[in-house]
This record gives C-alpha cells, sequence and structure tokens, in this order.
C-alpha cells in the first residue's frame, strides 16, 4: 500500500511539474510576443518574479478541478474540455490579481495574462497529446503477432471494440481491418484500422491478411 501511495505521488509531482514548465515559457513567451521579443529590461526584472505566482494559480486550478487524477495516456475530449474551463478560470483568476493589487499591472499587461493563458492552454494539452499518442504507439507496437482479427462493422460498435483491443494488449488480439456494406465506410481509418472492403470481399481479405477470428 506504501508503495502503491508512493507511486501516485510520482505521477502527481510529474504532471505537475510537467504542467509548470508549460505554463511558466507560455507566460514568457507571450511577453515576448507581446514586445516583439525585445522585452525592455523592467519588465523582465519585474516580470520574472512574478510568473511563479502564476503558475502556481494554475496548478491550483488544475488540482481542484481534479486534472491529476485523470489518466494522460487516455486523454481524450473530455480531458480538453475540461483542461479548458481549467484555464479559463485561471486566466480570470490572475487577471483580477492584476487589476487588484496596485503596481502589478504597470509590469504585468493584460494581454500578456490573455495571451499566456491561451499558449498555457495548447502547451498543456500538447503534453496530454503527446502522452495519448506515446502509450498508443507502444500498445501497437505490442501488439505485432497475436490473434489477428477482421472485425465485420465499421460503426461505433466497432470502434469500440477496437479500442477496447488497443487498451487491453494482453488479451493477445491484433485487429488487422474492418469490413462493412457501406460504400460511404470504404477506405476509412477507424483508430488506426482500414475498413479494407465488403462482406462480399472476406475470401479476398483473407487471402492477402490472413486473419484467424472474425468479430
Amino acid at each position: 500500500m506504501q508503495r502503491l501511495r508512493g507511486t501516485v505521488s510520482n505521477k502527481l509531482a510529474i504532471k505537475m511539474a510537467l504542467d509548470a514548465i508549460a505554463i511558466f515559457f507560455s507566460f514568457i513567451l507571450a511577453l515576448a510576443l507581446r514586445f516583439e521579443f525585445a522585452i525592455p529590461d523592467i519588465y523582465l526584472s519585474h516580470f520574472m518574479p512574478l510568473v511563479p505566482a502564476i503558475v502556481l494559480i494554475y496548478l491550483v486550478v488544475n488540482y481542484a478541478i481534479r486534472l491529476y487524477a485523470r489518466r494522460w495516456k487516455y486523454a481524450s475530449f473530455d480531458e480538453l474540455a475540461a483542461l479548458v474551463s481549467a484555464s479559463v478560470l485561471s486566466t480570470v483568476i490572475v487577471l483580477i490579481v492584476v487589476v487588484a493589487i496596485p503596481g502589478v499591472r504597470k509590469y504585468v499587461p493584460v494581454s500578456v495574462v490573455l495571451i499566456g493563458g491561451v499558449l498555457s492552454l495548447f502547451s498543456m494539452a500538447f503534453v496530454r497529446l503527446q502522452f495519448r499518442l506515446l502509450s498508443e504507439r507502444q500498445m501497437r507496437k505490442g501488439m505485432q503477432g497475436g490473434t489477428k482479427v477482421l472485425l465485420v462493422g465499421a460503426g461505433e460498435a466497432g470502434e469500440m471494440v477496437v479500442r477496447d483491443i488497443l487498451r487491453h494488449p494482453e488479451h493477445d488480439y491484433t485487429p488487422v481491418g474492418f469490413i462493412d456494406d457501406d460504400p460511404r465506410k470504404q477506405n476509412l481509418v477507424i483508430q488506426g484500422v482500414r475498413v479494407l472492403g465488403t462482406s462480399a470481399e472476406i475470401a479476398k481479405i483473407f487471402n492477402k491478411y490472413a486473419f484467424d477470428e472474425v468479430f
């Protein structure tokens, strides 16, 4: 149990550290864009000490919305929607702080806060996407052997089956392709698996792909 808690804590720390790096450089880039990469020294000397506080606000909001309780290797539209909500809320809080505290707005332009918020959203989403892509690449790499499966029907049910196969390589199935009689679905690629033809072409598909089972 203690080892499990340690693993969870390590993963949380890694996720927060990656977000912190993404947010930090996003706001530095926002300041650079604001002054067309010719940042006055006075802004650098006053803005840089404030960036860690901005990063902290974003991390606290992300944690409160439970973004770090999600598994990044399964990042989907729900993850993106939650990330957008967290980024908007964080940006609003930073804006309120900048406007409310005397003297801060002089060295933290509102445009930098807005640009930084947008860049932070994109950079954090990019990090999560890399985890998703890396996870899927590893799963597909581990599925080179095993039972070759041809899937009948390239609709929502078929997509769910492929997604489940990809998430559970221990079942030792490798989807070789779909067949579907809908002409609009021919040659489509669904979850990385192509629609190979229609039910009338099963024999030809078998000769080429030598599948073991049909789902």
